[in-house]
């Protein structure tokens, strides 16, 4: 009972629970590498961008020590046997985080918006190169988009939860 009421306060809005060894390797690698402002929030989702069964997570942290004028981190893990592992952390990444059908060495390509801090406001299209994503949204090429493009993963209004409660 007290495992399951746990689950649901680590439950994002959209309905799925947060991996235990998930939010203990999140709440690790923002400790180790933040400085620890204890503002930090994060937006959630979970999907299998790999077409192995298994769903990959996204994770967009914002904060005063992840976000900056051009956007915030976004972090995206792959399940192993033991845990989690880092596929690519990005930085200067702003929502909306979308999902499209197509595909670069077997993982879906990824849009996220590009902004602020000087740059131009754009949409900037994350391709897998056979080991990661960019880390640098600004440093691809924008893509002009006439429609909404894929699935929406992470909304602009999503404002995040509590990493630390």
């Amino acid at each position: 009972m007290l495992l399951a009421a746990l689950a649901l306060l680590s439950s994002p809005p959209d309905g799925h629970v947060v991996p235990p060894e998930l939010l203990r390797t999140l709440r690790t690698y923002v400790t180790e590498a933040g400085s620890g402002a204890g503002d930090e929030r994060y937006a959630l989702k979970l999907v299998d961008l790999n077409a192995d069964g298994r769903r990959e997570a996204l994770i967009l942290l914002s904060g005063s020590s992840w976000c900056g004028t051009g956007g915030c981190r976004l972090l995206i893990l792959t399940p192993t046997r033991g845990g989690w592992r880092f596929v690519t952390k990005t930085t200067i990444t702003r929502a909306p985080v979308r999902l499209l059908p197509s595909r670069h060495h077997g993982w879906k390509d990824l849009v996220v918006r590009v902004g602020g801090g000087g740059l131009e406001t754009g949409n900037a299209l994350l391709r897998f190169d056979g080991h990661r994503y960019p880390s640098n949204p600004s440093m691809v090429p924008t893509v002009s988009m006439t429609r909404t493009p894929g699935t929406l993963l992470i909304g602009e209004n999503n404002p995040g939860r509590p990493l630390f409660r």
